[in-house]
């Protein structure tokens, strides 16, 4: 399952509602080879009472960097606080581009990723089970979802 289209001011914001009650987690990726702006050193400070912690590795759920290289993974709890920061600093789901904002905003639940988004390709797949999260997703005016 997967959205071929950027969801944008309410339908971005409706799936954050969706992510944030269904997940306990969530992550935002910088990449140690592109330049960082004062507005994602602001937004990710913003974050910092919902860090769980940041590890520097080479994959990530929507990612496999190549050789040697690796990202900083950011992974936080879905907090209310998180929430609204995520709705203010974006109006949409691909808008999450260095070097203005981390990168792919991923979804986890019992720490594994239901919703992968690598921002930069324009992709967001969904790994989910649940017929009910399905369901809400499905019936979210405006997100174009395919099977």
């Amino acid at each position: 399952m997967y959205i071929i289209n950027d969801p944008k001011a309410q339908t971005y914001k409706k799936l954050l509602d969706i992510a944030f009650e269904y997940s306990d987690s969530f992550i935002l990726v910088i990449n140690k080879d592109l330049d960082t702006s004062k507005n994602l050193i602001n937004v990710m400070n913003k974050l910092k009472n919902s860090l769980i912690e940041m590890k520097e590795e080479s994959e990530w759920p929507s990612t496999k960097l190549w050789k040697d290289n690796t990202a900083y993974i950011y992974y936080y709890k879905t907090t209310s606080n998180a929430k609204e920061i995520l709705e203010n600093e974006c109006n949409s789901l691909f808008g999450w581009l260095q070097p203005e904002l981390p990168e792919d905003l991923c979804f986890f639940k019992d720490k594994k990723c239901w919703m992968a988004t690598c921002s930069h390709e324009d992709i967001v797949d969904f790994y989910i089970e649940d017929v009910n999260l399905i369901s809400k997703l499905t019936n979210v005016s405006g997100l174009d979802i395919k099977f």
